[in-house]
């Protein structure tokens, strides 16, 4: 509403500045003459246009209300992206050093079962006897 005052208002001064209206002084009221008296008809009008209605009260409340109800959704739904997008992310690093682990004991075996075979490469012309007390 507060534009709609400033509009009329722009569209006062511009039709009185390019008018040929005179400013007249004036000493009291009874003295205004008809250009004075449609410029003070005028802000009259101009301010019925910057009290709110009712009507217009009830509608910005409600599209106040709406908006907050809105915006409280749209938060709980980022907060919620937000969880999810951890909680894939997560999951991706979790399966990363999963597998990281398991590379980690396959290489482990195998770097054991290298090892075992050249022990046996290295000892293949010596004799090993296992004595054990009976």
């Amino acid at each position: 509403m507060n534009t709609h005052f400033n509009i009329f208002l722009i569209l006062f001064l511009i039709l009185f500045i390019f008018s040929d209206v005179s400013i007249e002084n004036f000493s009291n009221l009874n003295s205004l003459n008809d250009n004075n008296k449609k410029m003070v008809k005028f802000c009259k009008r101009l301010k019925q246009f910057d009290k709110p209605s009712e009507h217009t009260i009830m509608l910005r409340n409600f599209q106040r209300r709406k908006l907050n109800k809105n915006n409280k959704k749209i938060k709980d739904l980022m907060t919620e992206i937000e969880y999810l997008q951890k909680q894939k992310f997560t999951h991706d690093i979790e399966k990363v050093n999963d597998y990281k682990c398991r590379v980690q004991k396959k290489a482990k075996k195998q770097i054991e079962a290298i090892n075992k075979a050249k022990n046996n490469i290295q000892s293949r012309n010596t004799i090993n006897l296992n004595l054990t007390n009976y």
